[in-house]
């Protein structure tokens, strides 16, 4: 746990990813999507504060998963995309 929250502060949010031919399935998704979620968050007024939801939101996830539980993670994850989306305007739909 400590070793998983001092990477949480030294390495950058959703840094370098691996190649797509090395990439797991979760990883290849979020290629996909990588350079709309930076376009969109500089335009974002507070970039501090959402940052640091963010940070706070990747904490709960790592926290949930090193608890070993997967609903709860799978729901922090999930929140955390649709939150994201939404607040970056990528959201296509209200359901999102």
């Amino acid at each position: 746990p400590a070793v998983a929250a001092a990477a949480l502060q030294v390495l950058p949010l959703h840094g370098e990813l691996p190649q797509p031919e090395e990439a797991t399935p979760a990883e290849a998704l979020f290629s996909a999507v990588r350079e709309a979620i930076r376009a969109a968050s500089a335009t974002l007024p507070n970039w501090p504060g959402h940052r640091s939801e963010l940070v706070q939101e990747h904490a709960g996830i790592l926290a949930a998963i090193e608890a070993e539980d997967p609903v709860g993670a799978a729901n922090l994850i999930d929140d955390h995309i649709r939150r994201a989306y939404r607040r970056l305007g990528i959201a296509q739909s209200e359901s999102v």
